[in-house]
């Protein structure tokens, strides 16, 4: 924020634009870490809500192939113009430790069924907020806050 302060005295010449664009560009890239960091920090918190709210308490050792590796940290920057940053959700980095296909069970826990059979056979147990309801919240706060 503090070199913002000094853009009042920037002159229109092309080194007085180019400095403007330059601290546009920083303040874009903080931005998106920023709402990488408060993404990412939202998709622990849905997962641990889910598990939290798990019964039984076992099936709690699938608690870190969700935290470490269903979701990670999202920052793109492919023409200095353009910056996304977020977090992407994904089954390709989990382990395939469970009898269904791990995409399957991905699906299901961030749609919050807690056991893939309750889902399937009817009789759902199912956490309200969902993990991707949490997670799209906070994605919603972020874009109001930054709009």
């Amino acid at each position: 924020m503090g070199r913002l302060k000094h853009l009042n005295r920037v002159k229109f010449t092309p080194e007085g634009i180019k400095k403007i664009n330059d601290v546009a560009l920083e303040r874009k890239k903080l931005l998106a870490h920023e709402v990488s960091d408060e993404l990412y920090n939202a998709a622990t918190y849905a997962i641990d809500m889910f598990y939290a709210h798990y019964k039984p308490i076992y099936y709690r050792r699938h608690y870190w192939n969700f935290e470490k590796n269903s979701f990670s940290k999202y920052y793109k920057n492919p023409h200095n113009s353009i910056i996304r940053g977020g977090v992407r959700l994904s089954a390709s980095n989990m382990s395939d430790i469970y009898q269904d296909p791990k995409q399957e069970v991905f699906d299901f826990v961030y749609q919050g069924f807690h056991g893939v059979a309750s889902a399937i056979w009817g009789y759902p147990e199912r956490m309200i907020p969902t993990p991707l309801d949490i997670i799209y919240e906070e994605q919603q706060k972020l874009i109001k806050r930054y709009k």
